[in-house]
């Protein structure tokens, strides 16, 4: 699968290609892409001590930083060099999709707390984004919810659903995933009514499955007149 993807893709997409293979790829894959995105984060270090040097006409030697985390990576210490090059890399939108990527190959490989890490990096860095900043809350509350850590994805992705941005559908359906499976009917409604004020009749049959839902939910309560008007 990796040797399928063309060649001529910008390291940005190739870091997409494989973040959006990752469900197909093996654990032997996923140890070659992670390394791979690895390197590259070590090659952009590079190039960006470069564009310093030549923005200051100078011509001292890479960061203690980058051979550090070269040397990491070069005996297979993948936490280490994780870690070294997050704090040398310069935010940038090609470094976080690289870091998104690396997140998600983590996911894939079971070890969501190295993921959960590298999301929350980002998060506390001042010169991130508003538009990176919501992309990144995205996918921590997507860690979180794998993690089990519900109450923590809850609460990120409602804050999300209310901001008037490309991810807020994408937000609203994963609390809506929280919601059906802690069986709060009332909120996975409200959740659902947005969704289908936002993308249409889409939404239709199941937000008519959840008021089954919650009618049967108030019909074990004795609450008849509650569950008529959910009908």
């Amino acid at each position: 699968l990796i040797n399928s993807i063309p060649h001529f893709l910008t390291r940005s997409e190739l870091i997409e290609q494989l973040a959006e293979l990752q469900e197909q790829l093996s654990i032997k894959d996923v140890e070659l892409a992670v390394k791979s995105i690895l390197e590259h984060m070590s090659q952009s270090l590079s190039s960006g001590e470069k564009r310093k040097l030549a923005a200051a006409s100078q011509h001292p030697p890479l960061s203690r930083e980058y051979f550090v985390g070269l040397n990491y990576l070069l005996n297979e210490q993948t936490d280490e060099a994780i870690e070294t090059f997050i704090k040398a890399l310069d935010m940038n939108n090609d470094t976080v999709d690289t870091y998104l990527a690396l997140g998600s190959l983590f996911c894939r490989r079971g070890e969501v707390e190295k993921s959960i890490r590298v999301r929350q990096d980002w998060l506390a860095r001042p010169s991130l984004t508003p538009a990176q900043s919501v992309r990144v809350q995205l996918e921590l509350a997507k860690d979180y919810m794998t993690a089990g850590l519900l109450d923590r994805a809850e609460a990120m992705l409602a804050d999300l659903s209310r901001q008037n941005s490309p991810y807020r559908t994408e937000a609203s359906e994963h609390l809506l995933k929280i919601y059906e499976q802690e069986r709060e009917w009332q909120h996975a409604v409200e959740v659902t009514e947005s969704l289908f004020r936002l993308k249409g009749e889409h939404y239709g049959p199941r937000l008519a499955h959840l008021y089954c839902e919650l009618a049967e939910d108030c019909l074990t309560r004795n609450d008849r007149a509650g569950a008529r008007r959910c009908l």
